[in-house]
């Protein structure tokens, strides 16, 4: 019983990871916000809050839907996150 509960806890880590990382960017700065809120509420203090806020609203390099909102070249496949990356032309059949 105790390792199948180890198991589900490990699986719901892992899908809120995946779904945190995946998140649009304005949606995980909200939920930033609100699980900020709900620290503050628990006792953490002030700064440790505000601390957690910054940095769960962080714009991630890799994932994420972050880009349209700060470049004006959405949908291009070298944007400003990527200038030197190198693009490998896919043929589909």
């Amino acid at each position: 019983m105790i390792q199948e509960l180890i198991v589900l806890s490990c699986v719901a880590l892992a899908a809120s990871y995946l779904v945190w990382k995946y998140l649009p960017a304005a949606l995980r700065t909200r939920a930033a916000a609100r699980l900020s809120t709900l620290a503050t509420r628990a006792g953490l203090g002030g700064a440790h809050a505000a601390a957690l806020e910054k940095r769960l609203a962080s714009v991630s390099r890799c994932g994420g839907c972050d880009g349209c909102a700060t470049t004006k070249s959405c949908g291009s496949p070298l944007t400003a996150n990527h200038a030197g990356a190198r693009v490998i032309p896919l043929r589909a059949q």
